[in-house]
């Protein structure tokens, strides 16, 4: 009988105060890092996130300890403004290849009950002996929806170690910590020891996120991702606080690129360290910003300025760009004080002469509108020792009847009233290489494009 008696006083005890709201089960629903997770970030803000907002703010506790030693690592708490997420910040870095546990239940308070399925956090952290920060400058920003922010990002290592980034990844988060969307870029940056890596990038708010968040203040977050000397993983945070503002980006159409060098179509030896130059023009006396894109992977990040004209001569050389056989396409840039990206070349990398023309432009299947005012330019590679070529186009594969024009170039613009004679259909096209003595080499295998309405 006394134990039901006491049943019932707990019973009556907890229903009294969830009906005044006295106490609550917290559960977690999310974590950053997750439970176990391996190779955390030394710089790691920990993002806990509850389904309830917590009664009280907490003072500073001891969250983090160092598993091994039960040695505590001293921590900043902040909120949002929801009360719902809670945000520890180690006052130190963390150590490297060190098994760590946040400690959730010091953070409920003996009014909030917590919930049985409620479990403390393990993590370790990276290792290896690569030690790098990055910073970001600006670190707050206004920007409308469309707007672009030039942005340098620096790279400082302290370990003895060297890193390779590969990848980063943007997104864009609430400033509770919820992520909005986020995108994964290809890159390649190499940091060593002792040395500052600046990185000139951007930026921006793209116009349909910016349209539905006007007003509001989010943060925009760089993640590099890599590996050290030591072939471990590591991830180095960056973070910027922008406010998107109610007015309606302008673009500055004044600035133009071209890429001079390579040609379009060259031949270039395999495992050749080859150089690409382009010219750009745009306002006088500004500093600009950008990179090359070679097979769409950013590279060759630089910072300069115009001339009192508005030009700027850029070139870039690497191994890479001629390493492995192929086509290869490449493009300029600008990623402040404007964003846009020049018309790209492309060239063949090959291990042997290009004895016969490779046909690249346009691709093979390609449809035109009809009735278009712009005629495609044909481009093919270099046929290695010929001076001219013979081009045609022909409505049949097999066609002994077929017009050849002169050109003098790798490529060949037809007027627009031939363009427009053509009609609509499939059409093939021809390219055969001429030589000094006069002596026409063979077709190159005919490509293949279609004109509709």
């Amino acid at each position: 009988m006394k134990v039901l008696n006491t049943i019932a006083i707990i019973f009556l005890f907890l229903f009294i105060c969830f009906s005044n709201g006295y106490c609550q089960f917290m559960k977690v629903v999310s974590t950053v890092p997750v439970n176990n997770q391996k190779d955390v970030p030394l710089d790691q803000v920990i993002v806990i996130r509850f389904k309830q907002p917590l009664r009280k703010n907490i003072a500073n506790p001891d969250l983090i300890f160092e598993v091994q030693s039960k040695t505590p690592v001293k921590s900043t708490l902040s909120f949002s403004d929801d009360k719902r997420t809670i945000f520890v910040t180690p006052n130190q870095p963390l150590k490297r290849n060190t098994y760590y546990m946040v400690n959730i239940t010091t953070l409920i308070s003996d009014m909030e009950l917590r919930d049985f399925y409620t479990k403390d956090i393990h993590f370790t952290t990276i290792g290896g002996n690569f030690r790098c920060i990055a910073y970001s400058t600006p670190a707050e920003v206004i920007l409308p929806p469309g707007g672009f922010k030039d942005v340098l990002y620096k790279f400082t290592e302290t370990g003895g170690g060297i890193g390779e980034i590969k990848r980063c990844k943007l997104s864009y988060e609430t400033l509770n910590g919820q992520e909005i969307s986020n995108s994964m870029n290809e890159m390649k940056l190499f940091i060593k020891d002792k040395e500052t890596v600046t990185l000139p990038a951007s930026i921006s708010i793209p116009i349909e996120l910016g349209n539905r968040l006007k007003g509001s203040t989010i943060y925009i977050r760089r993640i590099f991702e890599g590996v050290d000397g030591d072939n471990n993983y590591f991830t180095i945070r960056t973070g910027i606080k922008a406010t998107i503002a109610d007015n309606i980006n302008t673009s500055n159409n004044n600035w133009k690129a071209t890429v001079t060098s390579p040609e379009y179509g060259a031949v270039v030896p395999k495992g050749s360290i080859i150089s690409v130059e382009s010219i750009l023009n745009g306002v006088p006396n500004s500093q600009v910003h950008g990179c090359w894109v070679v097979n769409g992977t950013p590279t060759g990040f630089f910072a300069a300025n115009t001339d009192a004209n508005g030009r700027l001569k850029q070139s870039f050389s690497d191994k890479f760009l001629a390493a492995n056989s192929g086509t290869y396409s490449v493009a300029l840039q600008i990623i402040s004080p404007v964003k846009m990206t020049c018309e790209p070349i492309e060239y063949i990398v090959s291990a042997s002469p290009v004895n016969s023309p490779i046909l690249m432009y346009p691709k093979h299947s390609q449809i035109f509108k009809k009735g278009s005012s712009t005629t495609p330019s044909f481009k093919w590679a270099s046929t290695l020792g010929a001076i001219s070529y013979k081009f045609a186009i022909s409505k049949k594969r097999e066609d002994s009847s077929k017009v050849w024009v002169d050109c003098t170039t790798n490529s060949y613009t037809p007027t627009w009233v031939k363009w427009s004679e053509l009609g609509t259909g499939t059409f093939y096209w021809f390219v055969k290489p001429v030589f000094p003595d006069g002596k026409v080499g063979n077709e190159a295998p005919p490509s293949m494009f279609m004109i509709n309405d």
